[in-house]
């Protein structure tokens, strides 16, 4: 599938999603949060679930915040110090 065909696809489902997003947006039921289940779905109906304990967006930086930080330090103390001695 050709890029600008994948863009298309992409964008008439989030359309899709906008016009009717209880049909497409659910909670977890209590075993799919024990067993850990992803949604059951099908090629043409898609079903995601409510993050609601923002899992995803913990997964981003994956605990690695301080990490990232100290990084930026490194580089701005080394870009610092390279253009101070110049």
């Amino acid at each position: 599938m050709h890029k600008k065909n994948l863009n298309k696809v992409m964008t008439k489902c989030i359309d899709v999603v906008r016009m009717d997003p209880n049909t497409f947006i659910r909670d977890r039921s209590c075993m799919d949060r024990v067993l850990k289940r992803n949604p059951l779905g099908s090629a043409d109906k898609m079903i995601m679930f409510r993050d609601s304990m923002m899992n995803y967006s913990q997964t981003l930086l994956m605990g690695m915040d301080f990490d990232f930080m100290m990084l930026h330090v490194c580089i701005l103390t080394f870009i610092e110090a390279v253009c101070h001695d110049s």
